[in-house]
């Protein structure tokens, strides 16, 4: 396989979209299309098709509707953030009055106000990709030494 990584280490960024609104997940999907090459992207419709995802493969960014119906998107976090330590958690939401900070604490890394620009979205994206970059360099230099 070609390496697809910004970092050029064979690593590329996996991210799981998370919302029960098909119609936001598509458009998000659109809108992101150039970045396809560089990101792997899975978008679940809803938190049980999100669980479903992540019992087959890890993700390192799990991008989440705060108001889903069963789990809202602060628990989703808290259990991938259970089973994958080092997940980052973003929260996308209209609501941004009705999270708890105490909730949030631990697994969710960043709280977007929905509807976010796309550009704002890579953005922050890009912000934790080259974090996880960072942190993937340092321990395999850890590990080396």
């Amino acid at each position: 396989a070609a390496d697809r990584s910004p970092n050029g280490e064979g690593r590329v960024t996996e991210i799981l979209f998370v919302d029960d609104d098909q119609s936001v997940l598509s458009a998000i999907e659109r809108a992101l299309f150039r970045d396809r090459t560089r990101w792997t992207m899975v978008f679940a419709c809803g938190p049980e098709a999100a669980l479903a995802e992540l019992a087959r493969r890890p993700y390192d960014i799990i991008v989440s509707d705060f108001a889903m119906p069963g789990i809202d998107g602060i628990e989703l976090l808290k259990r991938a953030h259970d089973a994958l330590p080092r997940v980052i958690g973003i929260i996308l939401t209209g609501n941004v009055e009705r999270l708890n900070e105490e909730r949030m604490r631990g697994s969710v890394n960043e709280v977007l106000r929905k509807p976010q620009p796309i550009p704002a979205l890579r953005a922050c994206l890009e912000r934790w990709e080259s974090g996880l970059s960072a942190t993937e360099s340092l321990r395999r230099t850890a590990e080396r030494a």
